[in-house]
């Protein structure tokens, strides 16, 4: 089944990021056999073996880091299996950190091979409803944040022009003031609660499902033209400019594609919209246990 919040991931990325999480897991499963080794009674060096066991689980998280990337940019998790250690007897404990460090620098290599790869992908980083009067307040809650975060990263926008020496330029479509970026994930809010200052393409949104379907489209739109303007932030080489969008808003941006289409499945497996009750349920608990 094809990912619905997937974009501008690559295949080659999304094979490359399995690989690591295997990676991830050897080097763990390596370090775990090194701390049991220093544990044995016939060695007996625990602070040894503690510090060792500390580095096997953090790889481990490194790996469950990587799956969780990978979920979140829409790719799909494909497990392989974890190899055996070269070796179970490690020697003494400069032998064994001697092996340490060559397992690191594999796994730095690893690294610079998928930022390499990521690269040349061109990847910087993944209601109106039945007819009747239904107040589903955390449904409406959820898009006015979503309102109040759109203005907050305009605003940022604002204020790095400035410091950089640029001009604002604002454009007309917003009557209460403000530039079109401001306005446009806030429409969908405004509209939804009848106070739309801005025109968006339409006035009904039918249910929760069809309202978030759009909403996903929106952050899609807004994601690929964060990824053109660090384009074009790369090939005019304004490393700043680069450095602020991958801090304020590209991984912000991908979490946020993410839990929209979070809130569409939980949707789907409620039968929304054919199933009324599946939608209050979903505002009820899904969005109320959230706010």
């Amino acid at each position: 089944m094809e990912s619905q919040v997937c974009q501008n991931f690559h295949l080659d990325c999304e094979a490359a990021v399995n690989r690591m999480v295997n990676l991830e897991l050897y080097a763990s499963y390596v370090y775990l056999s090194m701390s049991f080794y220093f544990d044995r009674d016939d060695v007996a060096l625990r602070h040894m073996a503690q510090f060792l066991k500390e580095q096997s689980h953090e790889e481990r998280e490194h790996a469950e880091k990587f799956l969780k990337y990978q979920n979140k940019r829409g790719g799909r998790i494909v497990l392989q299996d974890i190899k055996k250690p070269e070796r179970d007897e490690w020697g003494n404990s400069l032998e064994a950190l001697q092996c340490a460090l060559q397992l690191e620098k594999t796994v730095n290599q690893a690294l610079l091979d998928l930022h390499k790869l990521a690269t040349e992908k061109n990847d910087p980083h993944s209601y109106h409803f039945d007819g009747a009067v239904v107040v589903l307040r955390h449904v409406t809650q959820f898009l006015k944040e979503k309102s109040y975060e759109a203005k907050e990263y305009a605003e940022r926008f604002l204020s790095p022009q400035n410091k950089r020496g640029g001009r604002i330029v604002l454009q007309e479509g917003y009557q209460g003031g403000g530039s079109l970026l401001l306005c446009i994930t806030s429409a969908v809010c405004l509209v939804w609660q009848g106070k739309g200052e801005w025109k968006p393409e339409r006035d009904e949104w039918g249910n929760s499902l069809e309202a978030l379907q759009c909403d996903l489209q929106l952050e899609k739109t807004v994601n690929q033209a964060l990824l053109d303007l660090q384009k074009l932030a790369m090939e005019k080489s304004d490393r700043c400019l680069c450095d602020f969008l991958d801090s304020e808003y590209l991984e912000k941006q991908v979490k946020a594609i993410k839990q929209v289409g979070d809130h569409l499945t939980n949707l789907k497996h409620l039968g929304v919209p054919q199933n009324g009750m599946g939608e209050y349920l979903f505002d009820k608990h899904t969005l109320g246990e959230s706010s």
